[in-house]
């Protein structure tokens, strides 16, 4: 084993399972850091004003039967050893003032589709002993802004001024949930306070750690 290699291999093993992990650069010339890829592309490319670049597309037209199932693209993985895996790993830099995104799903019905339509779908089982099990993790670094956003589909650019739908987050029947945080962080422990609603700048509601409730105003719904 490359002197290399070993110092990466003895990082890992020493590293905590979840730690927040940089996705694998560049670091090493290639056929040095990988073992072997069964494709690899590397280049750079100018892509002229209102045109589009695509650098791997698939267009595939299924016609599904009832208990038939599609997949353009699968990934399978067993993780026998105390190394990290990762099914994708997505890096972008953006360098000039237009949009970079790392992650892109847009799913809709067709004219005439009623099947249900769900844009990202994540599913997750573990040991019940192993207590670092969840479906996703989010780290927010210096620059961001929001955890999750959620917005209209772009009904100002459509004419619409709003979009409505019946509920923004929901929690099925068949899920029991023991405990939920809500919120509660160092700034606010000191001041006891466990959950703060607010519009724009203004405070109007927060609760208490001790379970107190403020507001400007309580109203009784009969």
């Amino acid at each position: 084993m490359k002197p290399r290699t070993t110092m990466l291999a003895l990082a890992l093993a020493t590293s905590s399972a979840l730690a927040q992990t940089p996705i694998p650069l560049p670091v090493f010339a290639y056929a040095n850091g990988a073992l072997a890829a069964d494709t690899y592309q590397m280049g750079a490319v100018s892509v002229p004003a209102a045109h589009q670049w695509d650098l791997n597309r698939v267009d595939v037209d299924m016609f599904t039967n009832a208990g038939s199932i599609g997949i353009v693209r699968s990934i399978f993985l067993d993780n026998y050893g105390p190394g990290f895996t990762y099914g994708a790993t997505t890096l972008g830099y953006n360098h000039g003032t237009g949009l970079t995104v790392g992650d892109y799903m847009r799913v809709q019905n067709a004219p005439g589709g009623t099947g249900p339509t769900i844009a990202r779908k994540t599913a997750v089982r573990g040991d019940a002993n192993q207590w670092g099990v969840w479906a996703e993790q989010i780290n927010m670094g210096p620059g961001a802004k929001a955890a999750i956003w959620i917005s209209g589909d772009n009904p100002q650019l459509e004419g619409r001024g709003a979009d409505t739908v019946p509920n923004v987050i929901v929690i099925n029947n068949d899920l029991n949930v023991q405990n939920s945080v809500m919120q509660w962080n160092a700034s606010m422990a000191s001041t006891g306070v466990f959950l703060r609603v607010f519009r724009g700048s203004q405070l109007v509601f927060e609760v208490t750690a001790d379970g107190a409730l403020r507001a400007k105003r309580l109203e009784i719904i009969p």
